[in-house]
C-alpha cells in the first residue's frame, strides 16, 4: 500500500469541503460531518487578545467537536472528533463586481478521533497484540508524534516476540533481556530485508523517545515501513503468486489445460 503522505499531513476541515476519510468500523464507507453536532467555540486565551490594539482575525484560536456518520448503509457507524481551529485568509475574485478581496475562512483541525481512523490497514491475519498497538498509534498521529512513533516502535518489539526473537539471555548468572536492536540483528540473520525495514523503524521510534522533534514526514515513513513489513510476514498474497507461478512453469501451459510433452 502506498502512503498518500500529503493526505495526512494537509488534513483540515474546511466549510464545503470535507476530506474523504475511510471508515475505521467497515473499512468501505466514509465518515462524513453531522452538521447539527458540530459545536465550536472561541478559547478564553484568544478572547482576551481581543482588548489588545493590535488584535486581527488571524489571532484567533477554536476548539470543536463534531460527530461523523459513516455513508455505507450496512455499517453507518457514528465517529466523534475533537480538535482545534485557526483562521486562514484567503484572496477571493467577485466576478460581479470584477475585484478580488480577503476573506477569512476557519480551518479545523482534527486531534482524537474515537474510534481512531486507520493510517495503515489492520490485516485480520496480524497477531492480535500488534493489531492493538498499531490501532493505539492511530489515537497519537494527530496529537503527539512522539508518542505516534513510540507506539510503531513497540509494534515491532512485539513483531519480535511473535517471530520467536528471543528477548532474554544468561549474563553472568544473572537473565538480562536483549535489547530491541540485537533482537533485530538476531532476525536479519533470518530474514535480512525485513530486519532493515524494522531496524529503520526503530531508529525513528528513538528519535520520537528522545529530545528530537519529529515531523509527520518522519511518522509516516515509520507507518510505511510497518506496513511492508506486515505484509512481507503475513499477507499471502506474495505467497500465492509465486505458487502459482511455480506451477505453471511447471506445468508449461494453463493449469485448466492437459498437461503438454514439450512446451515451445
Amino acid at each position: 500500500m502506498t502512503i498518500d503522505k500529503k493526505y495526512w499531513k494537509d488534513l483540515v476541515f474546511v466549510k464545503g469541503n470535507f476530506p474523504d476519510i475511510k471508515c475505521p468500523t467497515c473499512d468501505k464507507g466514509h465518515l462524513r460531518p453531522i452538521m447539527e453536532s458540530f459545536n465550536c467555540e472561541e478559547t478564553f486565551e484568544s478572547n482576551q487578545l481581543r482588548e489588545n490594539d493590535d488584535w486581527d482575525p488571524m489571532m484567533v484560536d477554536y476548539r470543536f467537536v463534531l460527530l461523523l456518520k459513516c455513508t455505507n448503509t450496512d455499517c453507518l457507524d457514528i465517529n466523534s472528533c475533537i480538535g482545534i481551529g485557526y483562521n486562514d485568509q484567503v484572496t477571493e475574485f467577485d466576478k460581479y463586481y470584477q475585484e478580488c478581496s480577503n476573506v477569512i475562512i476557519p480551518n479545523y483541525y482534527p486531534l482524537y478521533f474515537i474510534p481512531s481512523i486507520k493510517i495503515i490497514p489492520v490485516n485480520d491475519l496480524y497477531p492480535e497484540k500488534i493489531k492493538i498497538e498499531l490501532t493505539n498509534s492511530f489515537s497519537h498521529f494527530f496529537s503527539d508524534l512522539s508518542s505516534c512513533a513510540n507506539k510503531i516502535r513497540v509494534c515491532t518489539e512485539i513483531l519480535m516476540d511473535e517471530l520467536k526473537i528471543k528477548k532474554t539471555e544468561i549474563q553472568k548468572t544473572k537473565r538480562r533481556s536483549i535489547p530491541l536492536h540485537s533482537r533485530i540483528l538476531n532476525y536479519k540473520k533470518i530474514n535480512p530485508e525485513v530486519a532493515d525495514y524494522l531496524l529503520a523503524i526503530k531508529w525513528i521510534g528513538n528519535s520520537g523517545s528522545h529530545v528530537d522533534k519529529l515531523t509527520k514526514d518522519d511518522v509516516l515513513d515509520a507507518y510505511i515501513l510497518l506496513d511492508h513489513s506486515l505484509n512481507k510476514l503475513y499477507n499471502n498474497e506474495e505467497k500465492k503468486i509465486k505458487k502459482l507461478t511455480k506451477e505453471i512453469n511447471k506445468k508449461r501451459a494453463a493449469l485448466s489445460t492437459k498437461r503438454r510433452k514439450s512446451g515451445t
